[in-house]
């Protein structure tokens, strides 16, 4: 029987919806001896030489391209791949990156709206399918059983802060998102989380104060998986209204008691 996909694109953006939908695109590849290629966009809402220093979310291709080579070494295995990163508008990169390799299917996630701004408006899924040069299959995140997870719910690729930074740096960056916590990365590794408390407690001194000196380094996390029940509890027991969420050692988002409520009345 003749192969119907032989190029198949899949989109990634390391939450466990996207990791399913590529494994959906594993096994399409495996029946139809198809190569594959693994896109992962660092998104940005800025133009380029105007990134604020404070973020870490806007990381350079190089910094993703060893952490996609082991997703691919799980996801992938014995599987022909390429690996493809780039810097923009999801969607925009998306159309453009099944252009450029001549895909005949793209796979990615369709997550379900949580009803909170986002840093793009509109959905990417829904950009794609209207606009695809080729076939497009959307992955729903109960086909893998993540809906009532943190994962499928909780705010992906957050901004974060360095611990050098100041607390006006702080201060700015959680205005600009409109969120009442922000957390503080070094070396890759989450190291703390500075809140806007924090930042209340130190008006009049917020230039002169570095993060370091201000931010909470007990931090209570979760993991993707963690069901959303579960996360609610322990924002209420510990009286905080956010947690960062952390996969292997690394930050893959936010959850916070916003976020839970609308899941839980769903």
């Amino acid at each position: 029987m003749e192969p119907i996909f032989r190029r198949i694109l899949s989109a990634v953006d390391f939450d466990p919806n996207s990791l399913g939908a590529l494994d959906f695109a594993a096994k399409l590849a495996r029946h139809n001896r198809a190569r594959v290629f693994l896109l992962h966009v660092v998104p940005t809402a800025l133009e380029p030489g105007n990134v604020p220093p404070y973020t870490d979310v806007y990381l350079g291709e190089e910094n993703r391209a060893q952490e996609l080579s082991e997703v691919a070494q799980k996801h992938l295995e014995k599987i022909d791949h390429e690996i493809i990163v780039r810097s923009g508008d999801p969607a925009t990169c998306i159309l453009d990156a099944a252009e450029e390799v001549s895909a005949e299917l793209i796979v990615l996630a369709a997550y379900r709206s949580t009803g909170r701004p986002r840093r793009f408006i509109g959905s990417v899924a829904a950009t794609v399918v209207g606009e695809a040069p080729c076939a497009v299959l959307t992955i729903r995140p109960s086909w893998h059983g993540a809906m009532d997870s943190v994962g499928a719910q909780m705010t992906r690729d957050p901004v974060t802060i360095g611990p050098e930074a100041t607390l006006a740096d702080a201060h700015e960056a959680m205005k600009r998102g409109g969120f009442r916590m922000i957390p503080v990365v070094e070396n890759g590794k989450l190291v703390g989380v500075v809140t806007d408390r924090d930042v209340r407690s130190r008006i009049g001194e917020l230039e002169q104060t570095v993060v370091r000196s201000a931010m909470a380094d007990a931090v209570i996390t979760v993991t993707p998986d963690t069901s959303i029940r579960q996360a609610a509890r322990t924002m209420i027991e510990c009286e905080i209204g956010g947690m960062p969420v952390v996969e292997n050692g690394r930050l893959v988002g936010v959850i916070t008691t916003t976020d839970a409520l609308k899941a839980l009345l769903h």
